[in-house]
């Protein structure tokens, strides 16, 4: 298969998933009794819609279409690892299915906020290679870990059920975790050498 086709058919596949994310939430709107709509601004690589509504206050689902070239030992990584891309589209629909999409966007934002604030953290140790601010950096973090504090006591005051379903998603997220650990090699000879022979021979 030639790569132009490969990048329109990448393309085609992320602009579908932008529609069934937006027409989700806006059905979930509806639900709800709003008849808010997500608000496009396209630009010259894809386009990013908003989204103001009773249900998810401010919420933006973007699609950028970038096209260029990686380097041998970053493209050697992506094309060694991607049984993480598997796994991590198993989760999504495990997720989906599974909890109320309310629920879920609470352990998406602790999620992000625990992440965010490491990676800030870690920018304030490594400041003498990456010359970052330290007082920036540890800002950073530290107010990231008392949102993620703050989004916890709200919700174990106003909407408890949203922290139980966050509680089963680090659960299934560990589960998956462990087990890719314990069996890492297995998969990978799975999920890179059979898949990709495959995936050869197909195209």
């Amino acid at each position: 298969m030639k790569i132009k086709k490969k990048q329109d058919l990448v393309k085609k596949w992320f602009i579908k998933l932008q529609n069934i994310i937006c027409n989700s939430i806006e059905q979930l709107e509806k639900k709800y009794g709003s008849n808010k709509k997500f608000k496009r601004n396209k630009w010259k690589h894809g386009e990013f819609r908003i989204i103001k509504g009773e249900v998810i206050e401010k919420g933006g689902v973007a699609f950028s279409n970038v096209v260029g070239k990686f380097s041998k030992e970053f493209a050697k990584k992506i094309k060694n690892g991607y049984e993480g891309m598997i796994i991590l589209g198993l989760l999504a629909i495990i997720f989906a299915t599974s909890f109320n999409i309310e629920n879920i966007s609470v352990a998406g934002s602790f999620g992000f906020l625990v992440i965010f604030g490491l990676v800030n953290y870690a920018n304030f140790k490594l400041r003498d290679k990456t010359g970052a601010n330290p007082l920036l950096a540890l800002l950073g973090s530290l107010l990231c870990f008392v949102s993620a504090g703050v989004l916890i006591g709200y919700n174990l005051i106003h909407n408890p059920s949203a922290l139980q379903s966050s509680f089963w998603v680090i659960v299934i997220v560990v589960i998956f975790t462990l087990i890719y650990n314990k069996l890492g090699r297995k998969m990978k000879k799975v999920l890179d050498e059979e898949l990709r022979s495959k995936i050869t021979h197909t195209n």
